[in-house]
């Protein structure tokens, strides 16, 4: 088991980086590249992320219950996709878990009813004209 508390945002992704951001976050890229050896080394099963940026409950904490998981980010053209599985048999243990310490706690998932076959649904016709 491992337990890591770490740094987001734009700058902590090269990818994302204008030329002029590239030195500003170097150190924390180089410290989240050591943090992923780390969790190589593990040869983790399930990693468990908290997070504040993510679907937003009124009242609750949330726990993504999906199968898969996929996004990107866009700035100013620079752009990083992220697509991976869930494990969902993890997720329905946290979701219990929290629950049964009496915390407002809900399971999400995307897309269809069905969980198991869930994950974010494109719709290219946002932002058409």
């Amino acid at each position: 088991m491992i337990a890591a508390v770490a740094p987001h945002g734009g700058i902590v992704l090269e990818e994302l980086c204008s030329p002029a951001e590239l030195q500003v976050a170097a150190k924390t890229r180089s410290a989240m590249h050591e943090l992923g050896r780390a969790f190589n080394a593990e040869r983790l099963d399930t990693i468990v992320v908290l997070t504040p940026h993510s679907v937003h409950v009124d009242g609750h904490l949330s726990v993504i219950t999906a199968r898969r998981h996929e996004g990107e980010l866009d700035e100013d053209g620079r752009r990083v996709e992220l697509r991976c599985s869930g494990d969902r048999e993890v997720a329905l243990e946290l979701l219990e878990a929290i629950s049964s310490e009496g915390a407002p706690v809900l399971g999400v998932s995307y897309g269809g009813n069905d969980p198991d076959f869930s994950d974010g649904q494109p719709c290219p016709w946002i932002g058409e004209p």
